[in-house]
């Protein structure tokens, strides 16, 4: 299944953020357009 840039985009805000709340850096890089 093939997701948009912008769909990756906001998956991996989400990760960033929910890393973010325990204090982590971002756990992985920020998908490219």
């Amino acid at each position: 299944m093939k997701q948009d840039g912008k769909g990756l985009k906001s998956i991996n805000k989400a990760i960033v953020e929910k890393y973010s709340s325990y204090g982590e850096g971002t756990p992985t890089p920020v998908p490219a357009d």
